[in-house]
């Protein structure tokens, strides 16, 4: 969706390095913001994408209009998500799930990618994606992109622009708690590992918790023990107006 950094130039390269041509598409999508105040926050740094899109070795860029994509008005794909809408960004951010998917089919349908490579920040979303490559396009392959992260761990992200000074000092906090997930786990079960790891984030000055599960990352379902070897932590915070998500491997 634009305000492009690190973490994107990331799959770029990453998808340079794998195909012959590389196609990136900038489009802030209408359909999948349940709230208005955000899309309306949303940067815009074209100018400055498109330089760091050549810089990169990108082939082609995308710039649709809201015409362009739904000429008709927004018609959302019918497609079942039921199992992962009911947790996580699915709970708190209803439809967002449905524009999104609805979007990213579009884009599949015009470009026709071989590969298509997404980011493990979204990793809710990425399971979804999964799902609707398998389902609609199972000629196409879906690239899993590790996180990348600055210097004090943060998560990249274009919601990053809007942190000042002392917002970004409380965002920091949010890797290393869920770093200590890890040390948790060898003494807890996960509800207990999760429920320890809520109240060091809540004891965070300036963040406001939305929800931290630890989940199984092949299917997102709930964790009695940790024999599956697939667990993860999930969070989703605000500092100040600034929504923030971010997850890692146990």
């Amino acid at each position: 969706m634009g305000a492009l950094h690190k973490g994107h130039i990331g799959l770029i390269l990453k998808a340079k390095s794998e195909n012959d041509v590389v196609v990136v598409s900038i489009f802030v999508n209408p359909a999948q913001f349940n709230n208005q105040e955000d899309f309306n926050n949303y940067p815009n740094t074209l100018e400055s994408d498109v330089l760091k899109l050549k810089e990169s070795g990108c082939d082609m860029v995308f710039v649709p209009s809201v015409e362009d994509m739904y000429p008709s008005g927004v018609r959302l794909l019918d497609f079942d998500i039921s199992n992962y809408d009911s947790v996580m960004e699915g709970k708190f951010r209803p439809g967002h799930f449905n524009g999104m998917i609805t979007v990213v089919d579009l884009f599949f349908s015009a470009i026709t990618p071989t590969k298509a490579y997404f980011g493990e920040k979204d990793f809710q979303q990425l399971l979804i994606i999964k799902e609707l490559a398998k389902n609609r396009y199972p000629s196409m392959e879906i690239i899993p992109c590790a996180t990348d992260r600055d210097d004090n761990g943060l998560a990249l992200s274009s919601r990053n622009m809007r942190l000042n000074s002392d917002d970004y000092q409380i965002a920091i906090q949010i890797p290393k708690v869920l770093g200590l997930g890890k040390q948790l786990k060898q003494q807890n079960a996960p509800n207990e590992t999760a429920e320890l790891l809520r109240i060091e984030l809540n004891k965070v000055n300036g963040l406001r918790l939305e929800y931290l599960e630890i989940l199984d990352d092949r299917n997102l379902l709930k964790l009695s023990d940790w024999k599956s070897g697939c667990s993860r932590v999930f969070v989703a915070a605000f500092v100040g107006s600034v929504r923030l998500i971010d997850n890692m491997a146990l």
